[in-house]
């Protein structure tokens, strides 16, 4: 089977630069700490602009033998890319904020700048309660702020109580799984809580419980359950 040709000058230095030296792909991967898969993929050209400028190209350069400047000079030219998304300007705008760099950000967040690149700039769904919570750090700003970027609940809260634990929990930025696990119960008692099925009026224990992890007022969440009190827990 024939090599695929390049699709662009860089991934063809690079390949060329490569065979001149005697390394396959997997062990020029090994030198640079990323998958083979990458590798190739930048030889054929196949990878977006927003990878191409975030990634460090001097660690490719010493791994080539070659002048940084071989590379640099062979990088696609790319435009000013606006955010795709409102998650994506918030980043931008706090950034400006706090006068950070896109590298200074991925760090903080503990990615690479490419992947920092593609969290700001391109339209995703990455909406992981764990990477908002990043964001946040990262950015130093209230965790209630990525709230609103949150996907959104397919079920809907028929009463108060399920309304306002959903709402805090969504405002904390902590998945239903992460409840489940600090309440001690499974997933689907928090849907249950949530969408109305459990009136609570038999568990004042578990709602303590959700008062300490929600940090919600216990006596207001009592006041919120159903007026039912003698209708029994499902």
């Amino acid at each position: 089977m024939g090599i695929s040709e390049s699709k662009s000058e860089l991934g063809s230095f690079i390949r060329e630069r490569r065979i001149e030296l005697g390394y396959r792909q997997a062990e020029l991967a090994k030198k640079l700490k990323i998958l083979q898969s990458a590798v190739s993929s930048i030889e054929l050209g196949g990878r977006s602009l927003v990878y191409y400028h975030g990634f460090n190209w001097r660690n490719m350069a010493e791994a080539l033998q070659c002048n940084i400047k071989e590379i640099e000079k062979r990088l696609p030219k790319i435009e000013i890319q606006l955010p795709q998304t409102d998650l994506g300007w918030f980043i931008q705008n706090r950034r400006k904020e706090l006068k950070m760099t896109i590298k200074e950000f991925a760090r903080k967040m503990n990615i690479p700048t490419y992947r920092a690149n593609y969290l700001e700039k391109r339209k995703h769904e990455t909406r992981k309660y764990e990477t908002l919570r990043k964001i946040a750090d990262a950015l130093s700003v209230d965790v209630s702020e990525l709230s609103n970027f949150t996907l959104k609940c397919r079920r809907e809260c028929t009463n108060d109580l399920g309304r306002m634990i959903r709402e805090q929990r969504k405002n904390l930025c902590i998945s239903g799984i992460e409840f489940a696990a600090k309440l001690g119960v499974k997933r689907q008692y928090v849907n249950q809580i949530e969408g109305g099925d459990i009136k609570m009026s038999k568990s004042e224990a578990m709602l303590k419980k959700i008062a300490d992890v929600l940090k919600l007022d216990f006596d207001e969440l009592m006041a919120s359950r159903p007026g039912n009190e003698n209708q029994e827990e499902k």
